[in-house]
């Protein structure tokens, strides 16, 4: 697996308005899917809640993403180029050596922290870049959102954390994390 050390990460890029939002609804789209398959994959009623919720609203920003590119297209800022530090990409399947669900629902749900961690940034610094009222009030809908689902998938994972160092009797590893990350 491919490791992208955080400065690497957070390394600024100058993109158009419309590709970041392209890519931004491409994985929301993604995360439509994968937050209904980790749904599936646990018996934890309180993930599952959440899982399904986040699937939910990964559909609505979707949408939400189209109504700002259409009101950003009416305002002629759709090509704009701004620059970005948050970087976004569809997170790479778990591979999980050992047959636990358990597990990979917990090394999923770290990767898709780092991913609604960086929809908040690229949501707030898209407010901050547009002039059109509509876009700027649905970007900070959106990074409202994600900061949400970040907190509660960080919940999530701490009480994951609890539950395997009660069940299993021994505490996930850092080094196991960042192997994972």
């Amino acid at each position: 697996m491919q490791h992208v050390s955080e400065k690497m990460r957070r390394s600024e890029s100058s993109q158009t308005i419309s590709s970041i939002i392209d890519k931004c609804t491409l994985i929301e789209r993604y995360t439509v899917k994968k937050y209904k398959e980790l749904s599936k994959q646990t018996d934890n009623e309180r993930a599952i809640k959440l899982f399904s919720t986040l699937s939910m609203d990964g559909r609505a920003h979707a949408l939400m993403l189209n109504e700002i590119k259409d009101s950003l297209t009416n305002s002629g800022e759709i090509s704009n180029t701004i620059q970005i530090s948050a970087h976004l990409e569809i997170p790479e399947k778990e591979d999980i050596p050992y047959d636990s669900g358990v597990k990979q629902t917990y090394y999923a749900m770290k990767k898709h922290l780092n991913l609604e961690q960086d929809f908040k940034e690229i949501y707030s610094e898209l407010s901050n870049e547009v002039d059109d009222f509509r876009a700027q009030e649905l970007f900070k809908a959106l990074a409202i959102h994600e900061t949400k689902h970040h907190e509660k998938l960080e919940e999530l994972i701490k009480a994951f954390e609890e539950m395997h160092e009660l069940l299993f009797n021994e505490p996930i590893s850092k080094q196991e994390i960042s192997s994972n990350d």
